[in-house]
């Protein structure tokens, strides 16, 4: 599953890298490929993930994972056969369908694999694939572009000329369609642990609905705070690349392979031992675990964040893209297990897709353009792409820290009820 997470976020963040040649064949702005890279992913990705956790917490949950890395997996490729912006913002929106897909259905297997005391270990292995493909769309990606433009545009039989950023998702895509045999064939689904009967369709739905206006309050703070976080998170990601090129004159592909390495190397540090953090604060007894160790990274995320997109130093970029990877990552697993730790199985699946609905939206379908309309419209001027990133920043992230602070007291409750039912 780590390495499904892995292979998803390099379907879905090499378009980082492809801006400029994106940019330059469809005549498009920032605003415009932004829209790409988030808004047109979220559009599914958020649609389809409730539906599609209903299914979770019913069916064969490795089963649909299979099913959805094949469909997003071929939509990558299909990516580099659009020869005009709206045939690429529809293969962008197929990528998402496919991705929704994993997320709920991962979230509701992890539990039944491990226990309370080992979940943050076990999300914070699984999301080093989030910094492993993170880190590797960049690495892998600079690496298929620089090579693809050495050798120029492909013509193919039926399919006509391709651009070497439309070649590159199509190799990229590729790997993708043999995972998806190796999980259906590989990968056991485990019994579910503490779960109702079986009821019907009424009954579920009253059991959802019970349990969301019982613990609102600790769900509305839990999504304010990763929404405003993964809106600058995915902002910050998107466009950094792209400022290392604009800033400091690098080739694209260079700035993939720093970045990339930042965040594969470090990020995975991060993911592992934000897990451990977690599980160490939970052992002294801190019921409010999850929410107390995100308090603390955001907290520390704040000035890294604001502050690095200044400087005009190119190696002291790359020593505070270190820390930021590192750092970052520490916090990657605590919302899931914020909501693992209170929501039962009958009903986990949906109330993560439900979460991730509202976070992904603001995350990955406004985050990579709130920074290019500050770019294009606010500051109106593509070399001041620095301010819009560190201006995003000290605008969103403190409302990320106040709705944290403000969870503390009402999950304390959520989890005291959750260990009584």
């Amino acid at each position: 599953m780590t390495f499904a997470f892995a292979v998803s976020f390099i379907d879905r963040q090499v378009m980082t890298l492809l801006i400029e040649p994106i940019k330059s064949d469809l005549n498009i702005n920032d605003t415009q490929v932004s829209l790409l890279i988030g808004f047109a992913f979220s559009i599914f990705y958020i649609s389809m993930a409730i539906p599609i956790a209903r299914l979770v917490d019913r069916g064969n949950r490795t089963k649909i994972i299979s099913l959805g890395i094949f469909f997003w997996s071929l939509m990558t490729g299909i990516c580099g056969l659009a020869k005009n912006y709206w045939q690429l913002f529809l293969a962008r929106v197929g990528v998402g369908v496919g991705e929704a897909t994993l997320t709920p259905a991962v979230y509701s297997l992890i539990p039944d694999f491990f226990p309370k005391n080992k979940l943050g270990t076990a999300v914070g292995i699984y999301m080093l694939g989030m910094s492993i493909g993170t880190g590797f769309a960049l690495v892998l990606g600079g690496a298929i572009l620089s090579y693809m433009s050495n050798i120029g545009d492909i013509n193919l039989p039926l399919i006509g000329t391709l651009r070497p950023w439309q070649v590159t998702f199509m190799i990229v895509g590729f790997p993708g369609i043999l995972l998806a045999l190796l999980i259906r064939v590989t990968v056991k689904e485990p019994p579910r642990r503490n779960i109702f009967e079986k009821t019907n369709d009424e009954v579920a739905k009253t059991r959802l609905i019970t349990f969301l206006k019982k613990n609102f309050k600790t769900l509305g703070f839990i999504t304010i705070a990763y929404s405003f976080g993964g809106m600058v998170f995915y902002g910050f990601l998107t466009w950094i690349p792209e400022h290392l090129r604009r800033a400091f004159d690098w080739d694209i592909s260079n700035a993939g392979y720093i970045f990339g390495l930042m965040l594969a190397i470090f990020g995975s540090f991060g993911a592992v031992l934000g897990g451990r953090f977690h599980d160490y604060l939970f052992s002294k007894g801190y019921q409010d675990a999850p929410i107390r160790c995100a308090l603390i990274v955001f907290s520390l995320l704040m000035p890294i964040m604001v502050v690095t997109p200044l400087i005009n130093n190119s190696v002291l970029t790359v020593v505070m893209l270190g820390v930021f990877s590192f750092t970052m990552f520490l916090q990657q697993a605590m919302s899931p297990v914020a909501i693992q730790m209170i929501a039962p199985n009958h009903v986990r699946a949906q109330v993560v897709a439900i979460f991730f609905f509202i976070s992904t939206f603001f995350s990955i379908g406004i985050g990579p353009s709130i920074v290019a309309i500050f770019t294009d419209y606010i500051f109106k001027n593509e070399n001041l792409l620095y301010l819009s990133i560190s201006t995003v920043s000290a605008i969103f992230l403190p409302f990320s820290i106040i709705s944290l602070y403000l969870c503390l007291k009402p999950y304390k409750t959520s989890v005291a009820e959750a260990n009584d039912s």
